[in-house]
């Protein structure tokens, strides 16, 4: 069974929150909606289990840590934005 540690989360005002992080995971068990997936996501893709979402410690939206990464943009977010005029066309190039 795979042991996930939890990470003290921080209070945190610039852009380094749960919520823009590329490790968090989406979860309708959780009240915040979601849950920290760094313990997951170290593990090479091969060797990956899945395992219930509630294994994973919940996590505010503002909250932050040590191991927070920028979440990238997918091509779908990104035409989302360039339809509602928030990037330019130029953005799906």
């Amino acid at each position: 069974m795979q042991v996930i540690h939890r990470i003290e989360p921080i209070k945190t005002k610039n852009a380094e929150k749960c919520q823009s992080c590329t490790y968090v995971l989406r979860s309708e068990s959780s009240d915040t909606s979601l849950r920290c997936g760094y313990a997951y996501y170290q593990e090479k893709p091969a060797f990956r289990k899945v395992v219930r979402l509630d294994r994973y410690f919940k996590v505010e939206a503002n909250e932050g840590c040590c191991n927070w990464k920028q979440r990238s943009i997918s091509v779908l977010e990104t035409y989302q934005k360039v339809k509602q005029g928030m990037l330019p066309a130029m953005a799906m190039a």
